[in-house]
């Protein structure tokens, strides 16, 4: 037969298990809310390092990853920003990735791209700027 004593003590530490175990879910949530994961759904064909031989952008570059994305700009300086979540859809036919993310003071952002070409040689078009070719970099050449 137990003690009084015992039982509580039993039930006092089921009690904690039972609150740290729902702590850990707590924070895993918010973690995942909050965007510290990379987005799982990001393609790997927009991530690396794309240029663009357009008039007006000489020196420009953007730099993609699971979790940011970086703007070099004509003045010299890079924006780094960080993802939330990417979205695919159709839009007139075309495979649309939306790109969600935020800068440095948590001001949200979206971007609408499109790819064209594969393998080796592709390339990646803003949705509202079809003008504008950023052609993907080899990484390895750097």
């Amino acid at each position: 037969m137990h003690s009084p004593r015992s039982r509580r003590h039993r039930r006092n530490r089921g009690e904690k298990a039972a609150g740290l175990f729902l702590a850990a879910i707590a924070v895993s949530l918010l973690v995942a809310g909050c965007g510290l994961f990379a987005d799982e759904s990001m393609p790997k064909e927009i991530i690396g390092h794309w240029e663009t031989d357009a008039s007006g952008y000489e020196s420009c570059f953007m730099d993609i990853n699971e979790s940011t994305i970086s703007f070099h700009t004509v003045e010299g300086t890079t924006d780094v920003n960080f993802i939330q979540r990417v979205e695919r859809s159709e839009k007139d036919g075309e495979k649309v990735y939306d790109i969600h993310y935020e800068n440095r003071d948590g001001d949200e952002f979206l971007l609408s791209v499109t790819l064209q070409g594969g393998g080796k040689k592709v390339s990646l078009q803003f949705y509202n700027q079809k003008y504008l070719t950023w052609n993907k970099v080899d990484w390895t050449k750097f």
